[in-house]
């Protein structure tokens, strides 16, 4: 058994209030995995509300301040150590040819476009993408 430090640290710079959805959290499947928790923190802070979208994940919605917003969590996961399963036939979609089951419409979270949801691989922990990958 092994342990694992997970976390993050994102600053965002909003020319005005923000409506935003976190989906940052250690998947439910491996909550029994954490020492301690992995509580989202933003300062300044903010009013969180939390659902579980369609999937399973913890999402966590707010509404940024106009100016500059920092989010970051941090985490400890105990991990048995062994690598995630390779599947070679896997392949990389265009969006524009993803099927329509991996999109999810949010017009009730005042979202216009349609979100792609990233498919699960193994039991990653780590999620690394760019602020831009939100707009």
């Amino acid at each position: 058994m092994m342990q694992i430090r997970v976390g993050f640290e994102m600053i965002y710079d909003c020319p005005q209030s923000t409506p935003m959805i976190f989906n940052l959290n250690v998947h439910f499947t491996r909550v029994s995995d954490l020492v301690g928790r992995d509580d989202l923190v933003f300062d300044p802070p903010v009013p969180m509300a939390g659902y579980r979208d369609s999937f399973g994940n913890w999402c966590t919605r707010v509404v940024a301040p106009k100016g500059r917003m920092r989010i970051s969590a941090d985490a400890i996961v105990n991990d048995t150590g062994a690598p995630d399963v390779i599947v070679p036939e896997a392949q990389q979609i265009p969006v524009q040819n993803l099927p329509e089951e991996t999109l999810l419409s949010c017009s009730e979270a005042g979202i216009a476009k349609p979100i792609v949801y990233p498919k699960r691989r193994g039991s990653s922990l780590d999620r690394r993408l760019p602020p831009s990958a939100a707009a």
